[in-house]
């Protein structure tokens, strides 16, 4: 078999000179073979490739297939699966790299990088700036999330008839980037952040193009969200007026020139935190039993009661003023489907309900907002609570401030 070691190092050195951008990545990336994996994968740290799958491939082809893995890793892909159906997850994630890739073949060639695109592989429309979580949305509509057995993947684009794919979990088809194991070593995903925040910030010649750097630019916001119950505590600091008010003197006191707080006019408190909970199975038990026992702490702290609903395609399980901490464990959800967060402003319509503040935990992959179900109102009483903190979305921004579990 064919040591294909010192290929693998001239196109890391022609990257480094002719694309900086990703010579600066793939320098710190660890390209090793694995005769136990059928093509080549990553787990966000290394890349490992099987020597006989590569032996069938021209050396252009195989340039493309690095730079496959190695787009995955800048866009943190394997890190972003979460509870996400990795076959799917698969799907989308080649359909985004390899939509890059072709776009980029022109500009390798002309720097006389060798660079084909291989006769296996995805390659299918999508819509421009399209995130690699609205791919999967958009894949999740004709499939079974949860189903780990055979997937037709059907991906209509721009009236298109649509793209039929076949997905066997034992088919290493995308090469299991999404679901490869754990590899030794490698960059970090703390290493990895850090060096794409200053790769962003530097002036090169091989700029990524306006999809990459919009996706990574969510990427790198999405670390840094705050903690949830900062936010929940920082809102209701700032909306709950204090007992008394220095609006109504206490009369007593008024031929001694004093003001002496009493008590307001108006008792402007919130009465009810809702708690709307993501239960297509993306959030598990423990998480939203950690969750809903710290928010009844805090709406116990500030004198609030707590209703919970939880949502799939609709809200289904509703239980409302849960005043006793052994009432939590009561209250979980007894329905499964699938993820649209658009249940909740479309319930809250029927119901006549409007919020004083509202808390939506999932793990952010949701059809993507209606505009006529959407409440644009209830934006500044919204935050939104994310389980999985590498996922993002124009929607996020859309429906109140973004938080991390």
């Amino acid at each position: 078999m064919k040591d294909f070691q010192q290929e693998i190092s001239t196109f890391k050195l022609m990257l480094v000179g002719s694309m900086p951008f990703y010579g600066e990545v793939i320098l710190r990336v660890p390209i090793t073979e694995d005769i136990h994996i059928p093509t080549a994968c990553t787990n966000g740290r290394i890349i490992k490739y099987n020597p006989r799958f590569f032996g069938g491939l021209d050396r252009g082809e195989r340039f493309f297939v690095i730079m496959h893995e190695l787009m995955h890793i800048i866009l943190m892909h394997p890190y972003r699966l979460g509870n996400k159906n990795p076959a799917l997850w698969n799907v989308a994630s080649d359909i985004v790299v390899n939509k890059l890739l072709d776009d980029m073949t022109k500009t390798m060639l002309k720097k006389g990088i060798p660079f084909q695109r291989p006769s296996d592989g995805i390659f299918q429309k999508m819509y421009w700036m399209e995130s690699t979580e609205q791919v999967y949305a958009r894949i999740c509509e004709n499939n079974n999330e949860k189903d780990e057995s055979i997937y037709l993947v059907l991906y209509p684009v721009y009236g298109d008839s649509p793209a039929k794919i076949i997905v066997r979990p034992d088919l290493d088809y995308p090469s299991g980037e999404a679901s490869a194991g754990s590899f030794d070593g490698g960059i970090s995903q703390k290493e990895l952040g850090a060096l794409l925040g200053e790769l962003m910030k530097k002036n090169y010649s091989d700029s990524p193009s306006a999809e990459i750097v919009r996706e990574l630019k969510d990427i790198l916001k999405a670390g840094k969200r705050k903690d949830w119950q900062k936010v929940l505590r920082n809102y209701l600091y700032e909306n709950i007026s204090d007992e008394t008010s220095y609006a109504t003197p206490e009369r007593k006191y008024l031929h001694m020139d004093m003001i002496i707080p009493g008590y307001s006019l108006t008792a402007e408190r919130i009465e009810e935190i809702w708690a709307f909970v993501d239960c297509s199975g993306s959030v598990s038990s423990e998480e939203m039993k950690e969750f809903l026992f710290h928010l009844y702490h805090i709406t116990s702290e500030f004198k609030c009661v707590m209703n919970i609903c939880y949502w799939d395609t609709s809200v289904t399980d509703i239980y409302l003023k849960i005043r006793k901490k052994e009432n939590i464990l009561k209250s979980l959800p007894k329905h499964s489907g699938g993820t649209d967060v658009n249940c909740i402003y479309k319930w809250l319509r029927e119901n006549r309900i409007t919020p004083d503040v509202m808390m939506i935990l999932t793990d952010g992959y949701f059809s993507e907002l209606n505009d006529k179900a959407f409440i644009p109102s209830l934006k500044k009483k919204t935050i939104l609570v994310l389980n999985n903190q590498n996922v993002n979305s124009p929607d996020f921004r859309r429906i109140g401030q973004i938080t991390r579990l």
